[in-house]
């Protein structure tokens, strides 16, 4: 379970998906940016900015996610997704993690 500070929504980041093939990046770019539109617009979450995350170092795989980096930003939920391409496939793989366990929630 992901929870916020006491009687505050628990809050969510979704940054840019990793590319995991050379010719994935605008494709795992596009996935986050519409994954937060899409969740943000049902206003049941609180989100974190996206342009607050430039001082977050980016991640290159769910191994390396810089939680530490993310509590700063107090973030409670982060949602950490993987694209890979080849030809016309197009592998999609995200997770989402509790950032003050580090552990992977769904």
């Amino acid at each position: 379970m992901i929870s916020g500070e006491p009687g505050t929504p628990p809050r969510y980041a979704v940054p840019d998906f990793i590319a995991t093939s050379p010719d994935a990046a605008d494709l795992a770019k596009t996935l986050g940016q519409v994954l937060w539109d899409d969740l943000n617009f049902e206003r049941e979450f609180a989100f974190i900015p996206r342009d607050t995350y430039a001082s977050i170092p980016r991640a290159t795989s769910f191994a390396d996610v810089p939680f530490d980096r993310w509590r700063e930003l107090n973030t409670d939920g982060l949602i950490v997704g993987t694209v890979q391409k080849a030809g016309a496939t197009v592998k999609v793989e995200m997770r989402l993690f509790n950032v003050r366990t580090r552990q992977a929630a769904f």
